[in-house]
């Protein structure tokens, strides 16, 4: 999802991924964590939320990440207390890399 870089950069998670969210029809969502990290010489925002999807807990993690004057928001979605799919979610933030665009051409 791009965003303007101006709006990525607040501390609180920004109104886009509450919209996020609510597509993917998590319900009671409670923000639990943030942090701010760098992975990979990228500078990026991290936001875990806790909620409920159809009757089962879930977690939602979200890093947000900027680019010259985009952001982009990495929107993760797995069932509490599944410690692989945590595990798969890490390690997917910690591959993000910036590539220039003339290498998959």
């Amino acid at each position: 999802m791009l965003i303007y870089r101006k709006k990525y950069m607040q501390e609180e998670p920004h109104k886009r991924i509450y919209k996020i969210i609510d597509k993917y029809k998590v319900q009671n969502v409670e923000l639990t964590s943030q942090k701010s990290e760098l992975v990979n010489h990228i500078p990026l925002r991290r936001f875990h939320f806790v909620g409920q999807l159809d009757g089962y807990d879930v977690e939602v993690e979200v890093a947000a990440l900027s680019r010259r004057n985009v952001g982009w928001f990495f929107t993760f979605l797995y069932d509490t207390g599944d410690l692989e799919a945590e595990r798969q979610v890490q390690k997917a933030i910690e591959s993000l890399k910036y590539v220039k665009k003339s290498q998959y051409k």
